[in-house]
């Protein structure tokens, strides 16, 4: 089970360092001046994110073995490319939320205008006078056209009569008409065009606050928006570059512990605990011995009386007569 959570913690630790070399990719070939230049600095910003997550478990293994010199040298190098990529991750945050908000606030611009046009367009619509559809006021006009008057009259152009007067006002009257008819289908197409234009811009996140956590972490802590969104920016870089930087050493660290453990109780049984131990048996088998085994006179104890008896019997040989 522990094997898996480890294989899966591994899968994770590699997706953390994929999105953190390809943040830091798109940041650093932004930088270019030609594609070439932007590619190779790209390049170097993902190499230098994939030591960085190597140097965390090196640097960790020669702490554990005191390899002192290698500790500082890689734990410097590792400081400058942490340094390194989480200033190329805040750069990739604050471009991208820099531009998801701009387009908010332009297409909130949008649709403000969009709003004081469609109730300018309203109220001119509302200030037209009644009148017919278009096409049954140039059929009226038509009808007119074939009136003998009309032609008599020139068009109207002079007329003489009371009868034609009356035309050239039937006439005048319906191309007010039609007029107001015309403006009326003009407003009608810019009142629809209006509204979908309006529709747009708020699914595209008009009407709506640019930066709604901003605001809201704005608002509760008593910070400015603009400083929310910066600090909002480096906290994100900062989760992606620690997760990035320290996830094979979070995942694998467990396992070296767990390996040098039986190493340690190993070593208690063979040294102090060990040690101890092979004495109390040690101790205990002589006890043993010594009870069951019946005790002897020293031979050195034995020896003396034996070479009194010796001199003594010399002297007394010595002491009798040839």
């Amino acid at each position: 089970m522990v094997r898996l959570l480890t294989v899966i913690g591994l899968a994770a630790a590699a997706v953390l360092i994929g999105a953190s070399a390809t943040m830091n990719y798109m940041f650093a070939s932004s930088l270019g001046k030609t594609p070439l230049e932007g590619c190779i600095l790209g390049t170097v910003s993902v190499s230098v994110d994939v030591l960085k997550a190597l140097l965390a478990v090196f640097v960790a293994k020669a702490l554990r073995e005191g390899q002192r010199g290698f500790v500082i040298i890689g734990g410097g190098a590792f400081l400058l490319f942490a340094i390194g990529s989480f200033v190329a991750a805040a750069g990739f945050a604050s471009s991208n939320r820099g531009a998801v908000t701009e387009t908010r606030r332009a297409a909130a611009q949008i649709l403000v205008h969009a709003e004081q046009d469609l109730a300018q367009a309203n109220e001119k619509r509302a200030a037209l006078p009644s009148h017919r559809s278009s096409a049954i006021i140039e059929a009226a006009i038509a009808a007119l056209h074939i009136d003998a008057r009309w032609k008599a009259s020139q068009g109207c152009a002079a007329p003489s009569t009371m009868s034609q007067r009356e035309l050239w006002a039937q006439a005048a009257t319906l191309r007010v008409e039609f007029a107001a008819a015309r403006e009326a289908s003009r407003l009608d197409d810019l009142i629809i065009e209006l509204r979908k234009r309006i529709s747009v811009q708020r699914h595209d996140g008009g009407g709506e606050v640019s930066d709604p956590q901003a605001r809201l972490f704005a608002q509760t802590l008593g910070l400015d928006e603009t400083t929310v969104q910066r600090l909002l920016m480096s906290m994100v870089a900062l989760m992606v570059e620690v997760s990035s930087a320290l996830g094979i050493y979070l995942v694998t660290g467990h396992e070296q512990t767990s390996q040098e453990r039986p190493k340690d109780h190993g070593a208690g049984r063979g040294g102090v605990g060990g040690s101890a131990t092979a004495e109390l048996h040690t101790t205990s088998d002589s006890e043993v011995t010594t009870a069951n085994t019946p005790v002897l006179p020293d031979d050195r104890e034995v020896a003396r009386p034996r070479a009194r008896a010796s001199i003594a019997l010399a002297k007394g040989r010595s002491s009798k007569p040839g």
